[in-house]
């Protein structure tokens, strides 16, 4: 007697799902071999939020003074390797790539930070950068060499700041940075302002 051969039943939602779920493995597989990249829109986001924080706070330190004269100070982060991370460690260098990440999300909100207190034009902003002091020298120092007499700017018209901001970042997770700010007041180094915030990246 010759026997049937045996039917499987194959379900129409197998057909669906199946093929699904392998797409989803293979997007996750592809993205946690990709490099962290910075949002930029959110960054941007969170620096005009605090700058618009900060200049009513500084409208409250000084009302008297229709433009505060600000500057923002290098920015600092804790971003240690966690605990297990050593040399020959499998996870170093996913590690070090997201430390990476977080202090270039650090440098990038600071940038935009100060983007967003210039054009505000609530605020002037001056620079405390030790770079840009000697290039401002130095084209002083050719001006006096070379420029007509009536054009040069002599010394001492430099404007001094009245505030300056700094700023400290502590890394909470793979896309979020803490930032702790505060308005230094240089007549008196009174805290007049600080914020605590949340960065995402």
């Amino acid at each position: 007697m010759r026997r049937k051969p045996l039917q499987t039943a194959s379900h129409p939602w197998g057909l669906i799902l199946f093929p699904a779920v392998i797409l989803i493995l293979l997007i996750q597989w592809g993205c946690a071999f990709q490099p962290d990249f910075t949002r930029s829109w959110e960054l941007k986001k969170d620096a005009r939020e605090t700058a618009t924080e900060l200049v009513r706070g500084l409208s409250r330190c000084e009302p008297l003074k229709k433009t505060p004269v600000v500057e923002v100070g290098e920015v600092g982060g804790s971003f240690r390797l966690p605990p297990g991370t050593g040399m020959n460690s499998l996870g170093r260098e996913d590690a070090l790539r997201k430390i990476k990440a977080a202090r270039r999300a650090m440098i990038l909100f600071r940038e935009f930070l100060v983007d967003q207190l210039v054009n505000s034009r609530s605020v002037e902003y001056v620079t405390a950068s030790e770079v840009k002091r000697r290039e401002l020298s130095q084209e002083r120092l050719f001006q006096m060499r070379h420029a007509r007499s009536s054009t040069i700017h002599v010394p001492g018209e430099l404007v001094g700041a009245d505030f300056g901001v700094v700023a400290h970042f502590v890394r909470e997770s793979r896309h979020m940075i803490m930032a702790h700010l505060e308005a230094l007041d240089f007549s008196s180094n009174q805290v007049c302002w600080s914020r605590i915030q949340r960065i995402r990246y």
